[in-house]
């Protein structure tokens, strides 16, 4: 209970859709403690310095997502290129982003930089309406909606979409440059975790499967590209090998000639935290057919 004089201090740290707050009751200026009184409050005020230091934790991480943003706000787009627009309309009427060239961080345990001609990728995941537009088979894959990501669908049927649209799958290497930034980012909105912002597994979002790709604004890369991190896991035109990234060309690489799996990239509405690093891969049989993946296509800049 306050007594006359006293100082209520409070507080409250948010992170994600948790709270945690702190009220300590200070004593009036020039009064003195002792005893359990004086250890309570210590105790307390150590409580909060915890607290504050966390928060200052996360001060520093969305201070690096910040400059992360500014430099390549502040990057040249395609010096290199004039001429060449930041976005295009595909021939399904997807908007493409364009991904400046230059060098990036590829690789989680064993990081390598990797340098990467411009190129276009497709904004969001393609959806059932422009499968169903492009026909590229008769059945509709398994999805939700017209705007869901398709899902259900090949390694071959993907490529074959791209190609009849004037596209390609992207290689591993496009996907995680588009979906990482130049600074090697581990999560596509900045260095931490945060419940809520993807369609992952989780409580924090609204959807147990698949969703409208325009479901999460925060789902997006430094380059304006969404959803790498949740919604439907991406097939991309790379081979898996072991141990191929020690020995991979620094320069445009396209992955290894020939193997028995294609890689996936990026998390689903069914994937656990640490498969929505912007690092994580898997990979498949190219016929096998998933309800968590799908796809999006890329292009050439020039």
């Amino acid at each position: 209970m306050e007594a006359p004089g006293d100082r209520p201090l409070s507080v409250e740290v948010l992170r994600g859709t948790q709270s945690k707050r702190l009220v300590v009751v200070l004593p009036a200026r020039g009064a003195s403690l002792s005893g359990a009184d004086a250890t309570k409050t210590k105790e307390e005020l150590q409580a909060i310095e915890e607290l504050i230091t966390t928060f200052k934790g996360e001060l520093s991480d969305l201070e690096a997502d910040r400059k992360a943003l500014l430099g390549q706000a502040s990057s040249p787009v395609l010096g290199s290129l004039p001429g060449v627009q930041a976005t295009i309309v595909g021939d399904d009427g997807q908007n493409m982003v364009l991904i400046p060239g230059g060098e990036f961080i590829m690789g989680g345990k064993e990081p390598i930089r990797i340098s990467l001609d411009a190129f276009y990728i497709d904004q969001y995941e393609v959806t059932n309406e422009m499968w169903d537009r492009v026909a590229v088979s008769k059945r509709r894959p398994k999805s939700l909606c017209d705007r869901c990501p398709v899902i259900a669908v090949s390694w071959y049927e993907a490529k074959t979409y791209c190609e009849k649209v004037g596209k390609r799958l992207p290689t591993e290497a496009e996907w995680e440059k588009a979906a990482r930034g130049p600074d090697g980012l581990p999560y596509v909105w900045g260095q931490n975790f945060r419940p809520g912002l993807a369609n992952v597994k989780s409580a924090a979002d609204k959807f147990s499967f698949t969703g409208p790709i325009e479901s999460f604004a925060l789902d997006k890369s430094v380059y304006g590209v969404y959803n790498l991190s949740g919604n439907v896991s991406e097939w991309v035109d790379w081979w898996y090998q072991k141990g191929y990234y020690a020995t991979m060309p620094r320069s445009n690489p396209k992955g290894p000639v020939r193997g028995d799996f294609k890689i996936y990239r990026g998390g689903s509405w069914k994937s656990r935290q640490e498969e929505t690093r912007t690092t994580a891969r898997e990979w498949s049989f190219p016929e096998e057919q998933h309800e968590t993946v799908g796809f999006r296509c890329a292009k050439d800049a020039s």
